[in-house]
């Protein structure tokens, strides 16, 4: 944060410590408002949607603390994962990594600024065997985001 805070065009020395300081709260602030997305989210739609749908969209973010390993917590975290990678690498770059046959390395290179989405995603497919060449036709298939 001081990096952040002595790069701006402060017209002091002594403002720069105050600086870092209010861009640490508002950091702290947006990482709370993240962590309770998927608690509101769940909350607003408790009349429309079951229990278990409910928990797989509270359990979704490992952030929240909570855990839900049905079918559909998993099917919500994998389509996630890939959003994120989609939204991170681009979509054409997420769907040929997904699309070749490489374990998971052409994902690894295109998701270098997420490192656990590959493990995420790979764990997923195996564990419900879908193979990332139908997650590739998926996502290509998606509505743009």
């Amino acid at each position: 944060m001081d990096q952040i805070a002595f790069s701006a065009p402060l017209s002091s020395q002594d403002e720069r410590p105050l600086t870092a300081r209010r861009i640490k709260r508002a950091h702290d602030r947006y990482q709370a408002r993240c962590r309770r997305s998927s608690l509101v989210t769940a909350e607003w739609l408790k009349n429309d949607l079951p229990p278990v749908a409910l928990l797989a969209i509270q359990a979704h973010d490992h952030r929240t603390g909570i855990v839900s390993e049905t079918n559909l917590a998993d099917a919500l975290k994998l389509a996630d994962a890939i959003a994120i990678g989609e939204i991170t690498a681009g979509r054409q770059a997420m769907v040929s990594a997904l699309a070749k046959p490489d374990n998971g390395a052409a994902m690894r290179s295109a998701l270098t600024e997420r490192p656990y989405l590959p493990r995420i995603i790979l764990n997923l497919s195996q564990n419900h065997g879908i193979s990332l060449a139908a997650m590739a036709d998926v996502c290509s298939a998606a509505p743009p985001q």
